[in-house]
C-alpha cells in the first residue's frame, strides 16, 4: 500500500519513504539541527585535513596575514602559487598598528626548507620592511619637529 500525495489514496506508485505531513514536519525539524551538525562536520573535516596535510594550515594562515595586510585575493592567489606580485599601496601591520605607503614593491611568499611559509616585501621579510619603513617615517617626523 502507498500513499498517492493528493488524494491519500492507496496506489501502486513508488512508495514514499513516510507520509508527506509527516515528512514535511520532520524536514522543518531537520533545517534547524542541520547547521550545527554541518558546522560541527565542516570542523572534524578540517581538523583532518590539517591532520593529512600538515601545510594546509600555513596555507590558510598565510593567506589571511596577506588579505590583512592589504592584498587583494587575487594577488594573495597569486603570491601563494609562488609568484611575485607587484604592489602600490597601503599595507597595514598587525604588529604594528600601522598602515605604511608601498611605492611600487614586490611581494613574494617564500618557503623555507621545513616547509614554513614567510611573506617578504622586495626580498625583506615583512616585519623588518615594516620596522624599516616605520623607523624612517618616524625619523622623518621627528625631524619636521625639530625644524619647526
Amino acid at each position: 500500500m502507498f500513499w498517492n500525495d493528493e488524494t491519500l489514496q492507496h496506489t501502486t506508485s513508488v512508495p514514499p519513504l513516510v507520509h508527506p505531513s509527516i515528512a514535511i514536519s520532520l524536514h522543518s525539524k531537520r533545517k534547524t539541527s542541520s547547521l550545527a551538525d554541518e558546522v560541527h562536520y565542516d570542523v572534524i573535516l578540517l581538523d583532518k585535513t590539517y591532520k593529512w596535510i600538515p601545510s594546509f594550515k600555513c596555507f590558510l594562515n598565510m593567506e589571511r596575514e596577506c588579505l590583512d595586510c592589504g592584498f587583494n585575493m587575487e594577488q594573495t592567489d597569486k603570491l601563494l602559487h609562488g609568484q611575485t606580485a607587484n604592489y602600490s599601496g597601503w599595507l597595514h601591520s598587525n604588529e604594528f598598528r600601522h598602515n605604511v605607503l608601498a611605492d611600487n614593491v614586490t611581494a613574494q611568499v617564500i618557503v623555507d626548507e621545513k616547509r614554513n611559509l614567510f611573506l617578504h616585501i622586495n626580498e625583506t621579510p615583512i616585519a623588518q620592511w615594516f620596522k624599516e619603513q616605520l623607523g624612517t617615517w618616524q625619523n622623518e617626523s621627528l625631524k619636521k619637529r625639530i625644524r619647526l
